[in-house]
């Protein structure tokens, strides 16, 4: 049955497309009361159509909200840091990023739950963004952010899925993405466990390769890159097409101040279907590749592991390790691993090596 608080009506648009079906119970009498427009909260987990309770009820329905909710002390952290990201972005980009309302704690409930209220759209289902639209959108975003200190990260922690980000402000993007890969890393081994040929060359590639060379290269030379505020957890999930504009909408962030091709990183991974090259590209043609541009595919390549290790660290036993494994070896190193599924990972050049390329190689086998 609906709660009303204040003027603001607290209800489950699945319990009302009940009432709507059955004209059964106090609900459909309490709705029928309710002074035009309405504002209702609702968890919506049944992808009811609110078009259809405003028509039943004859009510301008002001607002439906999403509503989420996550139980515990983590639950508190994770949404004030999704709360906070989110009206960070929304705050840029009010036409690409729904309102984040409130978050907060549920009263009456015998251990702590809390929940967050995010402005409600409605989706076209099964529909992939468009990628035009969410390229220059996706661009609008970055190029409009600043960071407050100038830095890369976030004034608080931000959650992906379950599992920390390590986002402690720092002024080098080599240095703060190290620490972020670290502890992805951290959580992948506490979820899968060891895997020796792997961790071996891991931190080899930190400290010899990966995070030096490619990333360190950005801010070298006379180079530097700006902090730009990104979403982080940009999968087909997470995006939703407007039913009636066809406009893009992004939402459940985990956001912090990154370098802005980091942004794309998670398209790569062989799960999502925003991995075709269309989204890249239309991306890059508002927001150009930081140089050196010929790398730029090397760095997407290494950004994509840290979604490959979060996702391994959330989902036990996913895929997504080997992918993570190859990707950590790089496209631009050849090497053979054993790998725990019993398989062999394998990379290859894609062009002639560079000889600090050649040189990296040699160093991982010290």
């Amino acid at each position: 049955m609906p709660t009303q608080i204040g003027k603001i009506l607290y209800a489950d648009l699945a319990v009302l497309a009940t009432c709507m079906r059955t004209r059964a119970g106090n609900a459909t009498e309490y709705l029928a009361k309710m002074a035009s427009p309405t504002v209702v909260l609702s968890s919506n987990r049944e992808h009811v159509s609110s078009h259809q309770i405003e028509k039943q009820f004859n009510l301008n329905i002001a607002v439906i909200e999403s509503q989420f909710q996550v139980d515990g002390e983590i639950g508190k952290a994770q949404l004030e840091g999704e709360f906070t990201g989110m009206s960070e972005l929304y705050n840029l980009m009010p036409t690409l990023v729904p309102k984040p309302y409130a978050w907060g704690a549920l009263k009456g409930v015998s251990s702590p739950v809390y929940f967050l209220l995010v402005e409600f759209k409605h989706f076209r289902s099964g529909r992939l963004p468009d990628p035009v639209k969410l390229g220059s959108r996706l661009a609008a975003l970055h190029r409009k952010s600043v960071s407050s200190t100038g830095k890369f990260g976030f004034h608080m922690t931000t959650y992906d899925g379950a599992r920390t980000q390590a986002v402690e402000w720092d002024s080098s993007w080599t240095s703060f993405f190290s620490k972020l890969l670290a502890e992805a890393y951290r959580h992948d081994v506490e979820t899968n466990g060891h895997w020796e040929e792997l961790d071996r060359v891991f931190t080899r590639t930190q400290s010899h390769y990966l995070i030096p060379r490619p990333v360190g290269v950005l801010e070298s030379g006379g180079r530097s890159i700006k902090p730009c505020l990104i979403h982080r957890d940009l999968w087909e999930g997470n995006i939703g097409t407007d039913a009636e504009t066809g406009d893009p909408w992004i939402f459940d962030a985990a956001a912090y101040y990154a370098h802005h091709e980091m942004e794309l990183g998670i398209w790569r991974a062989e799960r999502h279907e925003l991995r075709a090259e269309i989204y890249r590209e239309e991306y890059f043609r508002h927001m150009l590749p930081s140089e050196p541009v010929e790398e730029c595919d090397d760095r997407n390549r290494l950004y994509s592991v840290k979604t490959n290790l979060m996702h391994s660290a959330c989902v036990r036993g996913s895929p997504a390790r080997q992918q993570r494994a190859r990707d950590v070896y790089s496209s631009d190193l050849f090497c053979s691993v054993p790998s725990p599924y019993g398989t062999v990972l394998t990379t290859y050049l894609n062009y002639p090596a560079p000889a600090w390329k050649s040189d990296a190689a040699n160093r991982l086998t010290d």
